[in-house]
């Protein structure tokens, strides 16, 4: 990943870091959240955050200032879920597994 690719996908917003600082008790939530922030807006999905390349976690650490300490690591289930929700309502992304599981189906029996 270039670096410009890099400042353009994962540089947050002030905007950002501030919806962001609000929804978090800790720099460790905080920067599993702008991670998956930035990520779903590049990628359209939720990584794991083990998958996260160490360059994305490094520059988003940076711009939050957070210390070198601050590691991404996965976070307890509720707060994993309630993140996830957090960034869908953030980006208005509606979640229906189940809609998306039935036109999955039906396209799938169709090109059969």
């Amino acid at each position: 990943m270039s670096a410009r690719e890099l400042s353009e996908a994962f540089t947050p917003s002030v905007p950002e870091v501030e919806w962001a600082w609000g929804r978090t008790q800790d720099p460790q939530h905080l920067l599993a959240l702008v991670v998956w922030l930035k990520s779903y807006q590049r990628l359209g999905y939720f990584p794991k955050l083990d998958d996260v390349p160490e360059v994305v976690t490094r520059h988003v650490r940076g711009v939050l200032e957070l210390d070198e300490d601050v590691e991404l690591e996965r976070a307890a289930a509720r707060s994993a879920k309630r993140h996830r929700q957090f960034v869908r309502d953030r980006l208005q992304v509606v979640y229906e597994p189940t809609r998306v599981r039935r036109i999955a189906e039906e396209a799938i029996r169709k090109a059969v």
